[in-house]
């Protein structure tokens, strides 16, 4: 699926699955100021790091980040704003709101790595 998937992705994107050990990926990640990505393995790590992390959750209530999000001083999560008739799936094609993760937007996650930067800003002053 990763590879099929990474066959539309811009050229300057790299896939890193399967590149490096788990000891290594850490030190990549632990290089970084902030990551954004879904609920995965990787933000959860970053999170653990002590990095910002922006999560990405649907809106299904299931997949909530009160229940999944990342644990940290500097975590946040961005869902889209749609009132999900899903409980515990997401009825894909079938909503009337498919593909709502469309509706997180640029605006949304950068508000959120600003509002962990001033955060971190305030706490280091």
């Amino acid at each position: 699926m990763v590879e099929k998937v990474s066959e539309n992705l811009d050229q300057q994107v790299t896939v890193l699955l399967n590149r490096y050990n788990l000891r290594d990926f850490l030190g990549i990640l632990s290089a970084g100021d902030y990551f954004i990505g879904p609920s995965t393995g990787p933000l959860h790590l970053a999170a653990a790091l002590g990095l910002g992390t922006v999560g990405l959750y649907p809106p299904v209530p299931t997949m909530s980040p009160g229940r999944w999000g990342p644990r940290g001083p500097w975590t946040r999560t961005v869902v889209p704003r749609v009132d999900c008739p899903a409980s515990r799936l997401c009825s894909g094609e079938r909503c009337p709101h498919y593909n709502c993760m469309n509706e997180v937007f640029e605006r949304d996650v950068l508000g959120a790595v600003m509002e962990i930067h001033r955060q971190k800003s305030e706490e280091e002053s």
